[in-house]
């Protein structure tokens, strides 16, 4: 024990300092305990050539600075670094996971970028149409009626036959898919008699027009002639030469309900 002078086997008082053995008793030497062995028996011990209290109050506090060394070596304390080594796994698994997600992200992202430009350009296609006919229906108006349709207007009634009509809606003259299959049987009927003239008739609204459609078309005759112009492309897309077609478009409005909102086609014998 610390302090003692004597030896603790066998009570004799002559010994000699003793070599000290491993980091626990050179850190037991800082504080005056130092190891001893005894001449006589030859019994190692600890000694302290300052005893009393405060040699006690030394070997205790190396005790407890020891006991603290020995809990952080194995793991009781969690110091920022061995946490930062339990938490690294996680850590590392979460930038992938992100990764793969923001991958999704953009992936569905691009699909939607995609699917925004075929619509952009299909609506770009649909928009300049618009503008032809447009343009188209402000200007033929003001210019000769064509020259097949010259031709074909002075026919008496009794000399035509008329292959079918189209409505449109109020201020519009676009062609709905129910149109266009009129259409496509009149394009077949006319195709059967090559010699014949096709005629194209739009009737004027009898209703009032709006602003907007007033704009754009003018008038009731304005927007006739746009009707029949649209019948016209159509017919033309589908087969009918243009060589043999005309169209026209009546300045007196019908007053029948809806007679205003057709284009007629009548099919002329050739002369």
């Amino acid at each position: 024990m610390p302090g003692v002078r004597v030896c603790p086997a066998c009570g004799g008082d002559e010994f000699r300092k003793s070599r000290k053995r491993g980091t626990w008793e050179i850190l037991l030497s800082k504080v005056g305990i130092r190891p001893y062995v005894c001449k006589t028996c030859r019994t190692r011990f600890f000694g302290s050539k300052v005893g009393g209290v405060r040699n006690i109050i030394a070997f205790i506090f190396v005790l407890i600075l020891a006991g603290a060394g020995a809990w952080w070596y194995f793991g009781g304390g969690k110091t920022p670094a061995s946490q930062a080594k339990v938490d690294k796994a996680p850590i590392e698994a979460q930038p992938a996971k992100q990764a793969a997600q923001l991958r999704g992200q953009i992936a569905a992202l691009a699909g939607s970028l995609a699917e925004i430009r075929r619509e952009k350009t299909a609506l770009a296609v649909e928009l300049s149409l618009l503008r032809d006919q447009l343009q188209a229906a402000k200007t033929i108006p003001a210019q000769p009626v064509p020259q097949a349709a010259k031709e074909a207007a002075p026919a008496p009634p009794e000399a035509r036959t008329l292959l079918g009509s189209v409505g449109f809606s109020p201020g519009s003259a676009e062609l709905d898919l129910s149109a266009r299959k009129t259409l496509a049987q009149i394009a077949a009927r006319a195709a059967q008699i090559p010699g014949a003239r096709v005629l194209a008739e739009g009737a004027a609204d009898s209703s009032p027009m709006g602003a907007q459609t007033a704009a754009r078309f003018g008038d009731n005759a304005g927007l006739a002639m746009a009707r029949s112009l649209s019948v016209f492309r159509a017919l033309q897309q589908m087969g009918v030469e243009q060589g043999r077609m005309g169209l026209a478009a009546s300045v007196q409005a019908e007053s029948a309900k809806d007679a205003g909102r057709t284009v007629r086609i009548w099919l002329i014998p050739p002369s």
